[in-house]
Order: structure tokens, then C-alpha cells, then sequence
């Protein structure tokens, strides 16, 4: 989709792209959310995403022998954006201002 979405930017056939984060936009969806707006130009609009924009993933995990318990560990580090910012505020900012029904 992604790709798709580049080309009809490039070509003008979609003239802007945004893409809807909040607080429980976080692991696969952050780095997602990251790549999204690099490739096509999207603005980010919403809260603050709920993790770390560089970060580690890519779970794998091993069983230990005596004790059977399995312990996860990442195996990649994403690097998204320069430094290491603690939260990746959205282009367009909206806070949560309530419940609705």
C-alpha cells in the first residue's frame, strides 16, 4: 500500500496523505507510522505515538533447560530518526479531550 500510495503522490493523483496516531500507536505501527510518512510525504496527526521512534524488536526467545522458562530477546534495532528522542510528536498534534459514546 505503501508503494501505491508513493507513486499516486508522485504522480499528483493524491495530492496529501495523513496518517491517524495515538497513544497506543506503538511497536510494528510506530515503525510503520515512520516509514509511511518518509516514503509519501504523509503528515502525522493525532498523540504522541506510545513508544520510542528507534528502538529494539524482532522478538526471539529460547527455553532455559533447567527451569523450562522461555525468555524473549530482540534480535534488530530500528532506527527510525536521528538521535534518540524519547517520543516522536505528531506533525499535527490533537489531545484526547474526552469520552464519546
Amino acid at each position: 500500500m505503501m508503494r501505491e500510495v508513493a507513486k499516486r503522490r508522485s504522480t499528483g493523483k493524491i495530492r496529501r496523505c495523513y496518517v491517524i496516531t495515538g497513544r497506543a500507536t506503538f511497536s510494528a505501527a510506530a515503525l510503520d507510522t515512520l516509514d509511511f510518512r518518509r516514503a509519501t510525504g504523509a503528515l502525522v496527526v493525532g498523540e504522541s505515538m506510545g513508544n520510542k521512534p528507534n528502538r529494539f524488536g524482532e522478538l526471539n526467545y529460547f527455553v532455559l533447560p533447567n527451569s523450562g522458562l522461555r525468555v524473549k530477546y530482540a534480535t534488530k534495532h530500528f532506527v527510525r530518526v536521528d538521535g534518540d528522542p524519547p517520543i516522536l510528536q505528531p506533525d499535527i498534534p490533537v489531545e484526547l479531550t474526552g469520552r464519546t459514546t
